[in-house]
């Protein structure tokens, strides 16, 4: 199906990075709810997600699982020679919380 990878980028965040196959799909809002889960009984504040510009259907399943979206990083990497931004995504213990 995939994996989540999580980057303990300081005590307080944690940084996801989503590796789902295409027919992940349909499970994929359970999987990152699992993720969440798990993320935030590790005592951060805060989750972050970095999404490469072009893969708005990443970004819009973000935003219904109760990320928020917090920046664009513009010219920030290159994918097979094109310059491309990031978009920067993130999710407060508090919200997780009401969302969950």
């Amino acid at each position: 199906m995939g994996a989540y990878i999580a980057v303990k980028f300081s005590v307080f965040e944690i940084e996801a990075h989503a590796l789902l196959m295409k027919h992940a799909t349909k499970l994929s809002r359970v999987f990152s709810q699992l993720f969440l889960d798990w993320a935030f009984a590790q005592g951060v504040m805060r989750v972050t997600a970095s999404i490469i510009e072009g893969l708005e259907s990443v970004v819009n399943h973000c935003l219904r699982i109760g990320f928020q979206k917090e920046g664009f990083k513009r010219n920030a990497l290159t994918v097979g020679g094109e310059i491309r931004g990031v978009h920067i995504l993130g999710m407060t213990k508090e919200e997780y919380e009401l969302r969950w």
